[in-house]
């Protein structure tokens, strides 16, 4: 009991499912699978997840009363031009509360790719997206139990459609470079990440083979030595902000050949 109501706390409740299934198909703009037409097919027992809805057939959808041939092409057609997604409007549509679009794009510029999104729900920390510009603790909370809560859905959504990366812009030294941040610094940890995402790198929770660069100050502990072992480069903060300060290297000109 939550005040005077109870409430559906699942996302398997009935209501909660439609909501979701509703919230989906409006999102990505399709128009021909309404309310009721979602209200048909959790009643049929043909779709209880996001998942199911790509799953239905010509068939299935003519079995429902007053769907024909016609309108059932119209369902698997606006179904099909989903299957492909780029990240903001995957994470839009999965309806996680205060994820609207714009949200949802600057999460999605972030992390650039869902294997990378996904890595940080796994190991990463709710900290390291208070660094991008308008997300705070709450949203980042929010916004990572919210993926958790929908982890086995979007593992499933993944075998179904294609969540394409998002465009990396080029506009620094670190261009596609990822950083990690660990020990005793002397500027604040968000000021050092803030730093290098404007000069185009990313800045992840947790070390692993993939990364390029860990910045360690003082008492770095296991990251530091995890790095170490993976042959990762590592920096000093002073190592960082010299780079940071040396001219982008553009091409090479016919005179410097």
């Amino acid at each position: 009991m939550e005040g005077a109501f109870l409430r559906c706390t699942a996302l398997e409740c009935d209501a909660r499912t439609a909501r979701a299934l509703t919230y989906w198909c409006r999102t990505l703009e399709m128009d021909g699978i309404g309310e009721k037409l979602i209200e048909a097919l959790l009643d049929s027992g043909m779709v209880s997840t996001i998942a199911d809805l790509y799953r239905l057939s010509h068939s299935d959808i003519t079995s429902l009363e007053r769907m024909g041939d016609k309108s059932a092409y119209n369902v698997l057609d606006e179904l099909a031009k989903t299957k492909t997604l780029n990240l903001a409007r995957f994470l839009h549509a999965l309806g996680i509360e205060r994820i609207g679009p714009e949200v949802a794009t600057t999460i999605s510029q972030y992390f650039s790719s869902l294997e990378r999104l996904l890595e940080w729900v796994e190991n990463g920390e709710i900290e390291e997206l208070t660094t991008i510009d308008g997300i705070g603790d709450k949203v980042s909370t929010i916004f990572k139990e919210g993926i958790l809560k929908r982890i086995g859905l979007i593992n499933e959504l993944s075998q179904i459609i294609t969540v394409t990366d998002e465009a990396e812009s080029a506009s620094g030294v670190f261009d596609g470079q990822s950083f990690c941040i660990t020990g005793s610094l002397s500027r604040p940890r968000k000021e050092i990440a803030l730093a290098i995402k404007n000069a185009g790198g990313k800045v992840v929770g947790s070390v692993s083979g993939n990364l390029n660069v860990l910045v360690a100050g003082e008492k770095a502990g296991s990251k530091l030595a995890k790095a170490q072992s993976l042959g990762v480069k590592v920096w000093s903060e002073e190592d960082l902000f010299s780079k940071i300060s040396e001219p982008k290297k553009g091409p090479k000109t016919l005179f410097e050949f």
